[in-house]
């Protein structure tokens, strides 16, 4: 019975993941809604995500280099994006949670290179763009 309960939290939570990837889809691609960043309106200079939203709407057209222009890390994050929901439709599938689990052990364990990567984000958006 436990067993039965806790997959079924962890299929929500996946339910819910995807709603909320789905959600920022449909207003920022589809709907067209700008959303200002909040660090660069406060603090006046890019956070490491700056430009991402305009360099995903170029994914979706297809041009790669004006990505990259917008944010450098996009394409990565992009494919990373993509593959997450893929593997988050599996689990509720399969009602399992391996990719969840397999995401908290991996930032559990490399945390760092999480900080390092949003660090030279943040470098490459204030110093190159």
């Amino acid at each position: 019975m436990e067993t039965i309960l806790k997959n079924n939290k962890n299929r929500i939570i996946n339910i819910v993941i995807l709603l909320i990837i789905t959600i920022l889809f449909i207003v920022l691609f589809v709907l067209r809604i700008e959303v200002p960043c909040m660090f660069k309106s406060i603090l006046g200079i890019s956070c490491p995500g700056c430009g991402m939203t305009r360099a995903i709407g170029e994914i979706f057209k297809l041009n790669l280099l004006g990505a990259i222009k917008y944010n450098i890390f996009s394409v990565f994050m992009f494919v990373f994006i993509l593959l997450s929901c893929v593997f988050i439709l599996i689990d509720i599938f399969k009602n399992s949670n391996k990719y969840l689990t397999f995401v908290n052990k991996t930032l559990n364990k490399y945390w760092y290179i999480f900080i390092l990567i949003l660090v030279v984000m943040f470098i490459i958006n204030n110093i190159i763009y």
